[in-house]
């Protein structure tokens, strides 16, 4: 209840809106080519949450060919799989804690290691929720373009700091 009052009281401040294709493609269904193109953005190499389950066992995991001459046994496709737990939990709101448990951990950077300032936390989450979640954003990069402003380039699609460091350049030159 509170969290629906809080995006209500938010709503008010925000001027720019959604197309109605946009809207559509955010509603969509997570499909199994969402699911692959998350698992291929994945870096391997991270460090795995709880369950110890990582990027790499998901890359490793051939998808099935449409010609499969052996129809008797069908293959696992683990982007369906995925494609429907991820679904369900859309569907129905309801997520197991074990989804989003964390690991939380400090990492040393520098300097005194006496001192808890040179330290930074990392939180280790589950590889599954954070395909799920880069599907979130693979959709948002694709819809957003329209509702951040041209000066925000940072972690945005299709736009580069470069930019503003050449208008910079640009700038001082001219004068």
């Amino acid at each position: 209840m509170a969290r629906r009052n809080a995006i209500t009281k938010m709503k008010k401040y925000i001027k720019e809106k959604l197309h109605d294709v946009d809207i559509t493609e955010l509603r969509a269904k997570t499909s199994a080519e969402d699911v692959r193109e998350a698992i291929k953005q994945s870096q391997t190499g991270k460090c795995r949450g709880h369950s110890r389950i990582t990027y790499e066992l998901w890359n490793s995991w051939k998808e099935p060919k449409n010609n499969e001459e052996n129809n008797d046994k069908k293959p696992i496709s683990i982007s369906s799989i995925l494609q429907s737990v991820f679904n369900d939990i859309e569907r129905h709101e309801i997520v197991d804690e074990a989804y989003t448990k964390a690991v939380m951990s400090l990492i040393f950077k520098k300097k005194d290691k006496m001192k808890i300032e040179n330290y930074r936390p990392i939180t280790l989450l589950e590889t599954d929720y954070k395909i799920h979640t880069k599907i979130f954003t693979n959709k948002l990069g694709r819809v957003c373009q329209d509702l951040i402003h041209k000066d925000q380039v940072g972690f945005i699609p299709g736009r580069s700091l470069f930019d503003h460091t050449r208008l910079a350049h640009l700038v001082v030159d001219y004068a």
